[in-house]
C-alpha cells in the first residue's frame, strides 16, 4: 500500500503532515471507480498494444506478398523449363501460349504476366502494394538469381515487377 503526504490543518495545532492511503486520494468515502489518471494509462497502453500489432501486422503481410511472388516466379520457371526440355523453345508472344496449360498452373498464369519475344522471357508479377514493396520483390527476385539484372518494376504500374527470366535468355529462350 502506497502512502500519501497531505496536509492537514488542526484547531490550535501548527501546520502538521499526516499520510493517508493514495487509493483515497481524490475519492470520497464511499465512491468507487477509476480516477483519470487510471484510465488514461489503460488507453495508452491499450493505443500502444494495437500500434505494435499493426506494425507487426503490416511487416508479416508484406514478406507473406514478397515470399508468394518469389515463389510463384520460381514454380512458372521450373514448368517452363520442362516446356523447353521437351519442346526445345518457348512459344513466342506477349500472352500466355495454349502449349504452357499443362506445365504452368492456370492460378499463375491468370496472376502473372508473359512475354517472350527476342530470345528474352520476361514474367510479370502479381501487384504489390505499394512501389516499395515491389522494390523488395525484386531485389530478393535478384538474390535469388531468378532474375536478370536487367529486370525492373513495371513502368506502366509501380507496383508489379518486370522479371528478364536468366536462364531462358539467348538463342534457348523464345
Amino acid at each position: 500500500m502506497l502512502l500519501c503526504r497531505t496536509n492537514d490543518i488542526r484547531k490550535g495545532d501548527s501546520q502538521k503532515m499526516k499520510t493517508k492511503d493514495c487509493s483515497e486520494v481524490g475519492r470520497k468515502k464511499g465512491e468507487e471507480g477509476f480516477t483519470l489518471i487510471e484510465l488514461i494509462l489503460v488507453i495508452a497502453l491499450g493505443a500502444m498494444i494495437m500500434l505494435t500489432a499493426m506494425i507487426l501486422y503490416n511487416k508479416s503481410r508484406d514478406a507473406a506478398v514478397t515470399d508468394t511472388n518469389v515463389k510463384s516466379v520460381h514454380t512458372i520457371m521450373a514448368g517452363l523449363s520442362e516446356l523447353r526440355l521437351y519442346k526445345g523453345k518457348l512459344s513466342a508472344g506477349s500472352s500466355w501460349p495454349a502449349d504452357t496449360a499443362a506445365y504452368v498452373d492456370s492460378s499463375l498464369t491468370a496472376s502473372y504476366g508473359y512475354n517472350c519475344s527476342s530470345g528474352v522471357l520476361t514474367i510479370t508479377t502479381q501487384k504489390a502494394d505499394n512501389p516499395a514493396q515491389a522494390g523488395r520483390i525484386l531485389t530478393k527476385l535478384q538474390d535469388q538469381n531468378l532474375c536478370d539484372s536487367g529486370s525492373a518494376i513495371n513502368g506502366s504500374d509501380a507496383t508489379r515487377v518486370d522479371c528478364i527470366i536468366t536462364s531462358f535468355n539467348g538463342s534457348s529462350g523464345c
